[in-house]
């Protein structure tokens, strides 16, 4: 089983219907300084299972209050 250190692994989990099933899912959880790159682990599990084309917009619903993780974050978010 995958580590839950990092918080993408916890979101992977819990994204797991869309990304099986394209289910749409709604994760709420918070974001920390430390998780900075998240998303990106999500992200690359998505590419390997839809490529490039990845899911359809608003299968996955995120929300995440950015506290401590900051601007760095957002701009990542909406990059991704």
């Amino acid at each position: 089983m995958a580590s839950t250190r990092f918080l993408d692994n916890s979101l992977i989990a819990q994204a797991r219907a869309s990304i099986d099933r394209g289910a749409k899912v709604t994760i709420e959880t918070p974001i920390r300084n430390v998780d900075r790159a998240t998303g990106a682990m999500l992200s690359g599990e998505i590419a390997r299972v839809y490529g490039h084309a990845g899911l359809p917009e608003d299968t996955i619903d995120i929300s995440a209050p950015f506290g401590t993780a900051g601007k760095a974050s957002a701009r990542f978010w909406r990059a991704a």
